[in-house]
């Protein structure tokens, strides 16, 4: 990138040139920016989905429990 100084110093097709340099660095970024965003909720929902599929195991058993020991519980 160019300081203030060096881009008042360039002609038009030079400031030109620049100012696409400038607008594809950014746009790179803002595509970057994007991506790494987009990662990220993608990781997300999959760790959300593996809590909640724990969490049903989780519940599973203690309802298995529970009804294991009600009928211990009702044989004695």
């Amino acid at each position: 990138m160019l300081t203030l100084n060096e881009l008042r110093k360039l002609e038009m097709p030079g400031l030109e040139t620049e100012l696409k340099k400038a607008k594809m660095a950014q746009l790179g970024a803002e595509m970057s920016l994007r991506m790494k965003q987009s990662k990220e909720t993608h990781l997300g929902r999959k760790q959300g989905k593996y809590v909640a599929r724990i969490l049903t195991v989780k519940n599973e058993l203690q309802k298995e429990d529970k009804n294991a020991k009600n009928l211990s519980h009702t044989k004695n």
